[in-house]
């Protein structure tokens, strides 16, 4: 028995969860930090001279920031992140992807599509998500051509004000 492929709905869900996941992570300084940190120094003579060297932060003091950093971090990991939120979000991206395949369907209805009896919806979805997907990069790489030749004319138009003015 073949396993049923992952849903778009457990695809976003696992893939939000992972990202929570990455977000959730204690913090802790870097090693380029703490080495910048230990080899700071307190010399007076330099603080007059406006040279940036400080005393070196105290490591218990670094310390107990981080824990209550991380400690207000993992709170507000719990509350904003809870697993009804993701799935909630999940949904709603589910929801879309529905949407946008019912729209390109609707559009393409005059365009001599045949319909074949017998055809499951699963099918038909993932063709009419393929296309979908198409017209979504069909239409950026348009926006970004049109946007870069409205800048281009408009720089030419520039240069041809200021040529005209000198």
């Amino acid at each position: 028995m073949t396993p049923t492929p992952p849903t778009v709905l457990s695809l976003k869900q696992s893939f939000l969860t992972a990202q929570t996941r990455l977000l959730s992570q204690p913090l802790a300084p870097t090693r380029a930090w703490l080495s910048s940190n230990n080899n700071s120094t307190d010399d007076d003579d330099n603080s007059s001279n406006n040279n940036n060297e400080r005393a070196p932060l105290p490591g218990k003091a670094v310390d107990d920031a981080l824990f209550k950093l991380n400690h207000r971090l993992q709170q507000h990991a719990r509350r904003v992140y809870a697993p009804q939120a993701t799935r909630h979000v999940a949904e709603q991206i589910d929801q879309l992807y529905w949407n946008a395949a019912v729209q390109q369907d609707e559009g393409d209805e005059g365009d001599g599509d045949v319909e074949v009896e017998g055809e499951e919806d699963g099918v038909r979805l993932g063709a009419d998500l393929g296309r979908q997907r198409n017209h979504w990069f069909s239409n950026n790489r348009k926006k970004k051509k049109e946007k870069k030749r409205n800048s281009n004319t408009q720089l030419s138009t520039s240069r041809l004000i200021l040529y005209t003015y000198d």
